[in-house]
């Protein structure tokens, strides 16, 4: 009855950590929304499209082929309600966040001997400034975690039981984040190859068949999507050939980001303290369950297959993510962000680590002494990482989550109430113009995330004839053109080459008039 009682403990305090994991997504967007990114004004764009019966279309007009469509579907689905995709959001993201607590607090519960250390995973879980981050703002993440989340879950059910019900579920969820973000598509394939090594039980031909059917399940409404892609702008993806970072310079982001992760400000002296304990904890794990090779330290109990299992699926994908941003891919390679998705499985193997070794000691007074020291330093832990959370959450609460356009340059300061004036100027102006009057911006997603108007993206920057392109299109269309300058980011000087008649000002920037008449110019002076 006592461990009844323990349990029943356990799991409500997984419960109450969810709903606090709900409650502080929609705490940090009820003042200012969910915060505003360049992806999500593409997201919330297809929504709407979808929504309104119009297909996969972009805020600018074009097809929507940059991301999956699994995020946009399921931002309109809400729509044929009449419900706004971008107000949908925060609740989804608060839903969805609530839902990755509780779910690792469920998988530690499930695999650890240590309520301790379950409790100490739920609160990591609970105060990840990288997941909250991304839950308050309108990226795809955090749906991608949970389902992510999800297909390891149910693999490595499959693995332990090997039930048609669990491998029609892994199937399932591994088609589901491939349709979320590209980045999904390293899953499936580390998920196969965990089938054809770990299932001694089977036959190898079988073994086979349900990788490829794994596979086939993953792969083949993503590639439904890739033709339709090519079909409709000749590009699989909308990614372009370009300079990947340098691999040294990556792999050091990504270090600086896992020992974030660790302990605040520590840097590189908790993370080389971390791994030399690790490696010490994965060696005495590997001798006490390798000794029947590669399938006993997968199928030993569902503790170190569960291990297994995370260990190779997310190794895959930051295997997958550091070559896609070092090989010449458009790739977004923020660290903060596509690697994010890895942090709690990084927590998990590291609290299965210490399971491990804590209870190889059960029975002697080393171990007493041992729980005391991890509780003491769990504290510790929670403690510093939960004045981090909560000092950086007080400052979103102020200032609103995602990029601060509002307050750019000057981020102690409020945002400025979408009320404002010259906002409603802005609106009056672009309302204004003629149907026919093209929209340019060089941050077109804000425009239509703060404004609801559509634009054409004009060069952000100088580079690759970006700008000499823009300009000759300008002067070949002949007739007058809008154009928004945010001046949150940089943009190529256009004085000399076109005749810009400025409009007004409004809170994030200018407005300009690109009128027919080039200024006196020779045109080959664009080409310098």
């Amino acid at each position: 009855m006592e461990g009844v009682g323990k349990n029943r403990l356990i799991t409500i305090f997984g419960l109450a950590a969810g709903a606090a994991g709900f409650a502080v997504v929609i705490a940090m967007t009820s003042g200012y929304g969910i915060g505003l990114t360049m992806d999500g004004a593409s997201y919330a764009a297809c929504a709407r499209s979808l929504a309104d019966g119009r297909g996969f279309y972009a805020f600018d007009g074009r097809p929507y082929i940059h991301w999956p469509p699994l995020f946009p579907m399921v931002l309109a689905a809400p729509g044929l309600f009449g419900l706004d995709p971008v107000d949908i959001l925060p609740w989804l993201h608060a839903l969805v966040f609530g839902l990755i607590v509780f779910g690792f607090h469920h998988i530690l519960h499930k695999n650890l001997k240590s309520s301790l250390l379950t409790v100490w995973g739920t609160l990591a879980a609970l105060l990840s400034l990288p997941l909250i981050n991304l839950s308050t703002c309108a990226y795809s993440e955090p749906l991608f975690v949970l389902l992510c989340g999800a297909y390891v879950y149910f693999l490595q059910s499959f693995l332990s039981n090997q039930k048609t019900a669990g491998f029609a579920l892994t199937c399932l969820f591994a088609s589901m984040l491939c349709l979320q973000r590209y980045a999904g598509i390293a899953l499936p394939v580390a998920g196969a190859a965990i089938i054809v090594f770990a299932l001694a039980d089977a036959s190898f031909g079988k073994r086979i068949k349900m990788a490829a059917a794994l596979c086939t399940a993953a792969y083949l409404p993503l590639g439904v999507w890739l033709a339709r892609n090519f079909a409709v702008s000749d590009r699989f993806a909308g990614f372009k050939a370009g300079g990947g970072g340098r691999l040294a310079d990556l792999l050091e982001s990504h270090k600086q980001v896992v020992s974030s992760w660790i302990f605040p400000g520590q840097g590189n002296v908790a993370l080389t303290l971390f791994l030399a304990v690790m490696g010490i904890l994965s060696v005495i794990l590997l001798w006490k369950k390798g000794k029947n090779g590669f399938n006993g330290v997968l199928q030993t109990n569902s503790l170190t297959t569960m291990a297994g299992v995370v260990g190779i699926c997310f190794g895959v994908y930051w295997i997958f993510i550091l070559c896609a941003a070092w090989l010449s891919y458009d790739v977004d390679n923020n660290p903060h962000r596509f690697i994010a998705v890895i942090q709690l499985p990084f927590y998990y193997l590291t609290l299965v680590l210490i399971d491990t070794a804590l209870y190889a000691a059960r029975g002697g007074g080393a171990f007493t002494v041992s729980r005391a020291v991890l509780a003491v330093f769990a504290c510790f832990w929670v403690g510093a990482f939960w004045g981090r959370t909560t000092g950086e959450l007080q400052t979103t609460a102020k200032t609103g989550p995602g990029m601060s356009l509002f307050n750019y340059e000057e981020p102690d300061n409020s945002r400025i109430p979408p009320g404002q004036k010259e906002r409603r100027a802005l609106c009056r102006w672009l309302d204004s113009l003629p149907e026919d009057c093209p929209v340019y911006s060089n941050v077109a997603p804000f425009l239509y995330g703060l404004y609801g108007k559509k634009a054409m993206w004009a060069p952000a920057k100088d580079g690759n004839g970006n700008k000499e392109i823009f300009v000759q299109g300008v002067l070949g269309w002949g007739r007058p053109c809008a154009f928004i300058r945010f001046d949150m980011l940089t943009s190529p000087d256009y004085e000399g080459l076109l005749t810009m008649q400025h409009v007004m000002d409004f809170p994030e920037g200018r407005a300009f008039l690109i009128l027919p008449a080039p200024p006196e110019l020779k045109l080959s002076e664009l080409s310098r």
